[in-house]
């Protein structure tokens, strides 16, 4: 099993382990509200003021990777070299997070770092436009 399957074997336990624990406080949660809802004589309360959602992440496999780790996943995955567009818009889809206000230029950058690409086996084709894992 690869570096990178191994990490996401890990992790989609630990989402199941979390997801089985959080499924048991809903339980408890509810229980715990019909007994007061039975012993207490019901107030009139006036509602809470609504509160946004906290944006999710979306699902997908680059989801909790590093950028290195999702990136060589993603090459790895695209079986031929990729521009950085291609490289910004395939993370992106399989739900990497990022704050980055310019993402393909953050990648530029990233990609352009000797030490990471070379432990992560990226590499630059000749033509210098594009991307892959290799040798």
């Amino acid at each position: 099993m690869s570096e990178v399957s191994g990490v996401l074997a890990r992790l989609r336990e630990r989402r199941a382990e979390l997801a089985a624990e959080l499924a048991g406080l809903d339980r408890a949660i509810a229980a715990i509200e019909e007994a007061s809802r039975e012993a207490a004589p019901p107030r009139v309360e006036a509602p809470p003021a609504p509160i946004a959602p906290a944006p999710e992440k979306p699902a997908g496999p680059y989801r909790y990777l590093g950028f290195y780790e999702a990136a060589a996943a993603y090459l790895r995955e695209a079986g031929e070299p990729k521009t950085v567009r291609e490289i910004a818009d395939g993370l992106l889809a399989g739900g990497y997070a990022t704050t980055a206000t310019n993402f393909r230029g953050s990648i530029r950058a990233m990609l352009r770092r000797w030490q990471p690409m070379r432990e992560y086996g990226i590499r630059e084709t000749d033509d210098g436009g594009r991307w892959f894992v290799g040798g």
